[in-house]
């Protein structure tokens, strides 16, 4: 199996972004940028965070309102308007393999955590490599 970067142009509101995952199970969505954006400020600090994170905790959960806390911001919204949807941000997730999820009884994405690999090796299998 090899793995592969498929390109698809479609505007936000379509919902392609949130299906893909379902059509290609193990998949790694991330938005397109025009050009590595370099990470600064606020958004760069989140971004070392949730990596220190994952560093310590690979199949961990981190709750939003523990990054927050972490990053000294106690205002959601603006949280949310200047780091959460900003698209440095969204990008470096698709990246590290972090996705939004629902944590707890709740109905929204709360949290961030490792996307799920759905491919991989069948332990007690065999393969050979095409190198």
């Amino acid at each position: 199996m090899r793995a592969c970067n498929a390109y698809i142009i479609a505007p936000k509101r379509s919902g392609v972004p949130g299906f893909l995952p379902e059509v290609f199970p193990g998949c790694t969505v991330v938005p397109w940028l025009p050009a590595k954006l370099k990470l600064t400020g606020r958004v760069a600090q989140a971004v070392a965070q949730v990596q220190a994170f994952f560093a310590d905790n690979e199949d961990g959960v981190y709750l939003y309102k523990d990054l927050r806390g972490d990053l000294g911001i106690t205002d959601t919204s603006n949280f949310n308007k200047t780091i959460r949807k900003h698209n440095t941000f969204m990008a470096a997730l698709g990246e590290m393999g972090i996705e939004e999820v629902v944590h707890g009884n709740g109905r929204y994405r709360n949290a961030l955590a490792r996307k799920p690999q759905a491919f991989g090796p069948v332990e007690g299998s065999s393969y050979i490599a095409d190198v």
